[in-house]
């Protein structure tokens, strides 16, 4: 080692209560004192790793008809989506009745949802109330994970009218003309209409 050079001595690790000892060989050139200078110093390692955080998470759609008629039924599919990088566990769907009084949410267990994946469940559904309908659905998953949506149907519906004319006064042979009308005052279209008359039996039916 060159003269005025400090000398270094590295130690990977001192266990607990232990030591650990350096001789040192000096050889004065000069008839002076001098001073042994010694500083130390520790360090703790540094390491540097990239974690990465997965992260699930839901998106819920609804898709099926708009515009439905009363008393039908239509499929309507209900599809969880998990657009994150982590799996989506336990999750349930809940379907909200259509209206009030029609019982409590339908419930089904989609289960777990691994990232990019999508699950799609059709369920029937019944129109019983004229006007527009809202259905509305979420999925819920561990993580205090949650996702709703949802979808206004509009339920038309025909309404029968029906209106009789005839006059106040008969004399007997003379015939008479009657007269019955039907009128749609609903949104919808009326189908398969039926119109029963009851003739009263002092009378006799010419045509029609």
């Amino acid at each position: 080692i060159a003269a005025g050079k400090p000398l270094a001595w590295q130690l990977d690790i001192v266990p607990a209560k232990s030591q650990e000892e350096l001789t040192l060989t000096l050889v004065p050139r000069k008839s002076e004192a001098f001073e042994l200078g010694v500083r130390w110093s520790s360090s703790t390692p540094t390491a540097r790793a990239t974690v990465e955080v997965q992260e699930p998470k839901l998106a819920l759609a609804i898709s099926g008809p708009t515009d439905v008629s009363f008393g039908e039924q239509r499929l309507y599919k209900l599809t969880v989506t998990n657009p994150g990088n982590g799996i989506a566990e336990n999750m349930v769907l809940q379907l909200q009745p259509l209206s009030p009084g029609d019982g409590d949410p339908l419930s089904h267990v989609v289960g777990n949802l691994r990232p990019g994946e999508s699950n799609a469940i059709e369920v029937e559904l019944t129109a019983r109330q004229a006007g527009t309908l809202k259905i509305r659905a979420a999925v819920s998953a561990d993580g205090d994970l949650k996702s709703e949506a949802a979808a206004d149907v509009v339920v038309r519906r025909a309404n029968l009218d029906v209106v009789a004319a005839a006059p106040r006064m008969l004399f007997a042979g003379v015939p008479g003309n009657y007269e019955i009308r039907v009128r749609n005052t609903g949104d919808d279209t009326a189908r398969n209409v039926k119109l029963t008359v009851d003739l009263p039996s002092v009378a006799k039916l010419i045509n029609a």
